[in-house]
């Protein structure tokens, strides 16, 4: 199974242009910066000339004999242990003599090391392989980590004074072509890591991430600012991630963190919204199946648990060819959700509302005066934000507010336009209200609009179902006679309602609920003096006979 985010699956309402931008200059940086080959080359040149690679093998073999290794097993797995030589890349003008050797012997290396990692992954439960794995991964820590239990071997020394060689020659490399490094943590190092990519599939999925989430989130705030936000956040997650948490040889680079960044944003943003998905199953001729899932839930799930566990992973990952930047994207996004918790704090919405651009076009809305012109103006932002109830509600309230009782004193265009839009959006409106609480706002929009004889049946199914909510919500609530007077109200306005008998039975039940008190007894007499010919008054007759016998019996 595969799932694919689709962002908010709603239309923009301006085009993405810092978004945009942004995966052009990745673009451009990928295809037209050479600096990769200066970094591979000066690496290639100052791993030669330190030695680091044999001094490290050497070492590994006296810590693996040293912990009870065979002498045969721990130099087959010594290839594994290759610091200092990146991937084996096509040879370039320029490298030396001096690493060329090692450049080709490299290729022979991976080949073996790729064979080992095949067999560490599927052991299975082998004790042996299990033993060696985690021997490998010990020594990798104890080396990243300088950690005594290898100062007491005799190649300690000697892979001390080749590392430090090494990382002094790799820290002139970055220096000069602008990589990010453990010893190099400048800003235009910082900036230049963000805009490389180490491979084509790298760019691709942080370009794809990014307009997944970024296109949305830009149209939620200045561009501008956006721009900046981003920028600081993913800045922030690369230099706390190269400072505190990557290797001391370990070169960090790619827009991962501008891109969690933008997700944190994402994430706060739209925490009230859905997201769509695509979840693709292995069939024949099938092309997916796409939902809605609520963002609060499916977000933290899909995304964030994914680097929470990448992050916190001490497996075999080490020894793989690539590193992923597991903390940068961590702290690329809490940075993110900072910066929007402030903008939204300072720059808030109201709940229906995705994009500040929709304040002025509510705005924009209510002061038009051509019906026609503004209800395709409401559609067009409805488009774009279907959950957008107050476009909604004046559009609707606009709609019945022309149309007259008698449809032939209007044209047979603007007719059908009105008829179209209430039938689309003004149930969904007064749903949505009830659904959310506020059900107040429904019963009083639907109270005071003009009523088209047309609209007359749906109208008054709409206020029925208010009216049993805000009965249902009162009884809930412990609120009895506000129950009861609601009850009233629909008893009397829904006479030849097919709920008529079921609201009546409840009414029965709630009234012979009432406690025996003082207070209630007042209060009913007072009810029945003040409207003594409501549907309840019967019952309350009983019920206050009643209450007076107990009283005369106690």
């Amino acid at each position: 199974m595969f799932i694919l985010p689709l962002g908010l699956g709603t239309k923009l309402r301006r085009l993405p242009v810092v978004s945009i931008l942004l995966v052009v200059t990745w673009v451009f940086v990928f295809f037209f910066d050479t600096t990769h080959v200066a970094v591979t080359d000066g690496i290639f040149n100052a791993a030669a000339r330190s030695g680091i690679r044999d001094a490290a093998r050497r070492l590994f073999k006296e810590y693996c004999e040293t912990n009870h290794g065979k002498p045969e097993l721990c130099a087959r797995y010594a290839v594994l242990i290759k610091p200092g030589f990146p991937g084996k890349a096509t040879i370039k003008r320029g490298v030396p003599r001096l690493s060329f050797d090692d450049y080709e012997r490299l290729g022979k290396e991976q080949n073996l090391a790729a064979d080992l990692r095949e067999r560490f992954s599927r052991c299975g439960a082998s004790r042996k392989c299990f033993r060696y794995k985690d021997m490998i991964w010990s020594f990798a820590t104890a080396r990243a980590e300088i950690k005594p239990s290898l100062r007491h071997l005799e190649g300690y020394k000697e892979y001390q004074r080749a590392e430090h060689n090494y990382l002094a020659e790799l820290r002139r490399v970055c220096m000069n072509a602008q990589c990010l490094v453990k010893g190099n943590v400048n800003l235009p190092s910082v900036v230049w890591s963000q805009l490389r990519h180490g491979s084509l599939m790298h760019l691709f999925s942080n370009i794809f991430a990014l307009l997944i989430f970024g296109i949305y989130a830009e149209q939620r705030t200045n561009r501008w600012l956006f721009l900046a936000s981003i920028l600081f956040a993913g800045s922030l997650g690369m230099i706390i991630h190269a400072h505190f948490f990557s290797g001391r040889d370990t070169i960090s680079l790619g827009g991962s963190a501008i891109v969690s960044a933008v997700m944190g944003m994402f994430y706060v943003f739209f925490f009230n919204g859905r997201m769509r998905f695509l979840v693709w199953l292995p069939r024949k001729f099938y092309w997916g199946t796409s939902f809605y899932a609520d963002i609060r839930y499916a977000f933290p799930l899909l995304f964030i648990i994914a680097d929470v566990a990448g992050g916190l992973d001490s497996g075999f990952s080490a020894l793989n060819h690539g590193s992923v930047a597991h903390m940068a994207h961590l702290f690329g996004f809490i940075s993110g959700v900072i910066i929007a918790f402030v903008i939204r704090s300072l720059r808030k919405l109201p709940s229906s509302l995705l994009y500040e651009e929709e304040i002025d076009d509510l705005l924009r809305l209510k002061r038009m005066r051509n019906l026609q012109s503004q209800l395709k103006f409401a559609e067009y932002l409805l488009e774009r934000n279907p959950n957008n109830m107050r476009v909604r509600e004046v559009a609707c309230a606009a709609a019945l507010r022309w149309m007259p009782h008698d449809s032939r004193e209007q044209s047979v265009a603007l007719s059908a336009q009105i008829d179209g839009f209430l039938k689309a959006h003004l149930t969904p409106f007064c749903a949505a209200s009830i659904d959310r609480g506020n059900v107040a706002i429904a019963s009083r929009f639907i109270e005071k609009l003009p009523l088209g004889v047309s609209y007359q049946a749906m109208l008054m199914n709409l206020r029925q179902s208010a009216l049993v909510t805000m009965m249902n919500f009162a009884v809930n609530s412990g609120q009895i006679w506000l129950a009861l007077r609601l009850v009233d109200m629909l008893l009397l306005q829904f006479t030849f309602s097919k709920k008529y008998e079921m609201i009546e039975s409840h009414a029965s039940k709630l009234v012979a609920s009432l406690p025996h008190t003082p207070m209630n007894m007042r209060s009913v007499s007072s009810y029945l003096k003040t409207h003594p010919n409501m549907p309840l008054s019967e019952r309350f007759g009983a019920w206050l006979n009643n209450a007076q016998a107990d009283l005369r019996a106690s």
